[in-house]
């Protein structure tokens, strides 16, 4: 698996893939203007996009993360994550909530990312 991960403004963010995640357009737009947005291609093809948005003093959230349905179950979403997680923690971020919402196919986190119980 070739994925290609890179920041875009958040007027190029696609939203069509982001509303697969959350489906209310208002809401992402919302959000939009205070966050940063990265997108991943494999083979040149869009397969996902995520938000990230500053909540302060080392803080940030996820507010959307979303694999095209094509795609998911092949690891994009758990690359994407990491990519994400180290980009930040790399910029001096020391906290990532994940503050996205229960809308279509769910948010499955692979067990490195898992609180133990």
């Amino acid at each position: 698996m070739s994925l290609l991960i890179r920041e875009v403004s958040t007027t190029d963010v696609p939203m069509e893939l982001l509303l697969l995640s959350d489906p209310s357009e208002d809401k992402v737009r919302s959000y939009l203007p205070r966050s940063r947005c990265f997108i991943a291609s494999s083979g040149g093809v869009l397969v996902g996009a995520c938000v990230v948005q500053e909540l302060g003093a080392g803080a940030h959230e996820l507010m959307s993360i979303a694999i095209r349905p094509a795609h998911q179950k092949s690891g994009y979403g758990t690359a994407l994550l990491k990519w994400v997680i180290d980009f930040f923690r790399g910029s001096g971020a020391s906290q990532m909530e994940v503050g996205t919402g229960s809308f279509g196919y769910q948010l499955e986190l692979p067990h490195e990312f898992r609180l133990p119980a």
